[in-house]
């Protein structure tokens, strides 16, 4: 059962993947161009979603909060980013109900959390055997289409992919952002597309 919902679920992230380029290729203009606000949660734990017949934010996150598990509500918006092991693509994107999937599975949510609720920016699922650490959250994301227009405008100085499919950018006017590509190495091949016009900056991969 568990490798067959493992399987559904890289179905789901590849249909995302496929639709984020299929609407690139058509021109479609994605609304979403809005800088969240620095991540304060970031922490490893269980996701429990009950059957639903529709809706994405009935879902609940536990994890150990050092005196015992510590229940939050999950909420997701444009920015809300579901990755895997071979791609991400937008929560709200993925036309599925959570439980078939998510139910049960261990991963890392980043986001904003107030009071007993985190609005998700970023939520991984782990692979079998795979070891999650959360780290310290603050970092600011925009969406993937945002983090191309960017570069496209020539507004980056310096950017950093991490195996995790983590793009951070570092902009002209100082600020840090942080995007999710849909897979590795889409930030390559976006700034190779616009070398000519925007020149070269520092780039690693981590």
């Amino acid at each position: 059962m568990r490798i067959l919902a493992t399987i559904v679920l890289l179905l789901v992230v590849a249909a995302g993947v496929w639709f984020y380029f299929e609407t690139q290729d058509q021109g479609a203009h994605i609304p979403d161009m809005n800088m969240s606000e620095p991540t304060n949660f970031n922490e490893v734990g269980v996701l429990r979603f009950p059957p639903v017949t529709s809706g994405q934010s009935q879902g609940k996150f536990e994890y150990d909060g050092g005196a015992g598990t510590t229940t939050l509500a999950i909420e997701m918006d444009t920015l809300s980013v579901c990755a895997a092991e071979n791609g991400a693509t937008p929560c709200v994107a993925m036309s599925i109900t959570f439980d078939q999937v998510f139910d049960g599975r261990a991963a890392l949510i980043e986001g904003t959390r107030e009071g007993n609720t985190i609005l998700v920016r970023k939520m991984r699922i782990t692979r079998a055997g795979e070891e999650l650490r959360s780290f310290e959250p603050g970092d600011t994301f925009i969406s993937w289409y945002h983090a191309m227009e960017l570069l496209k405008n020539c507004e980056v100085k310096m950017a950093m992919q991490t195996h995790a499919l983590d793009v951070y950018l570092t902009l002209k006017d100082g600020r840090r952002v942080r995007a999710v590509e849909p897979t590795i190495d889409e930030m390559f091949r976006v700034i190779n597309a616009t070398r000519g016009a925007c020149g070269t900056f520092p780039v690693a991969t981590e």
